[in-house]
């Protein structure tokens, strides 16, 4: 859903929080193997140690001997890609050690900026809690210094100590912007086993398609109905007329068991109209 807000609506850096230093945890103490490491001669390892505490922060962990065997840390210049917005192949969590990072999503050909990360901060948390692709673009803004975590010790993680991702998925709420938690607080979750039909489209209500397979289609005068579209995982449904207010003719049965998130048609005349770029964002859709 939370692509979909992009995708389909224009948001982006709407939907995260600005930074905000009071908002900023204040790291923990250093262990004693730390402050030798720091004090040392050895660039390597003071690297190595600072993002290993960085993520174990960032995971609330608190041993870090797996930590260890599996950070990579990893030198960008300027321009370079970390992660690609749609890879699933490049999905990591990372910390910055030195420089800066920004995040982008594209929209049309042309890269929308998110927010930017800095010393001290992680990113690439989203993809790692859904599982999905990369949600954006990251490049370095300048010479960087990164620290990161694969998927798959990510998840080699979870398996021992699931409970860490409860202490990940609220960092990453706390870098979501109040309108994320307004959109959420107005949608609805259905799920429509295979064969039923979609009572919500009826409401003038969009409905974006989280898993399985809806069809939609019309019925004649004669009472005989026409396929008029198949809709899979991603995309919405009923927009077209939901914002332009026109009573829908569709209706939409589930021929697979589906998840379905019901998007209220009052929650896009809002979005519509509280100037964050919908309204531009429609057009081209409807274009």
């Amino acid at each position: 859903s939370y692509d979909c807000l992009h995708r389909y609506l224009g948001l982006s850096k709407e939907l995260i929080r600005p930074n905000d230093a009071s908002g900023l945890s204040t790291p923990d103490p250093m262990s004693l193997e730390m402050e030798l490491a720091l004090a040392g001669d050895n660039n390597e390892g003071h690297r190595l140690v600072e993002g290993v505490r960085g993520l174990q922060r960032e995971l609330d962990l608190e041993d870090d001997t797996f930590l260890k065997s599996v950070v990579q840390i990893r030198e960008y210049n300027e321009n370079d890609k970390i992660l690609t917005e749609g890879s699933h192949s490049d999905v990591a969590l990372g910390y910055v050690i030195e420089g800066e990072l920004t995040m982008y999503q594209e929209d049309n050909g042309k890269m929308d900026k998110m927010y930017s990360a800095e010393k001290g901060e992680c990113f690439g948390q989203l993809a790692m809690l859904t599982g999905e692709a990369n949600f954006y673009t990251c490049k370095a803004t300048k010479p960087t210094l990164i620290a990161l975590l694969s998927k798959s010790s990510f998840f080699s993680i979870v398996s021992e100590t699931p409970e860490m991702v409860l202490s990940l998925a609220h960092s990453t709420i706390k870098r979501l912007s109040p309108l994320v938690r307004k959109i959420d607080f107005a949608l609805d979750w259905l799920t429509v086993e295979a064969g039923r039909a979609v009572n919500a489209s009826a409401q003038g209500n969009t409905l974006l398609v989280l898993s399985g397979r809806l069809r939609g289609y019309t019925v004649a005068r004669s009472g005989t109905k026409e396929l008029c579209g198949e809709y899979g995982r991603g995309e919405m449904v009923g927009i077209v007329d939901a914002i332009t207010g026109v009573k829908q003719k569709k209706s939409y049965l589930s021929t697979r068991d589906s998840e379905i998130c019901v998007i209220p048609s009052q929650l896009l005349e809002f979005l519509k109209n509280s100037k964050h770029g919908c309204d531009d964002k429609a057009d081209q859709y409807f274009g």
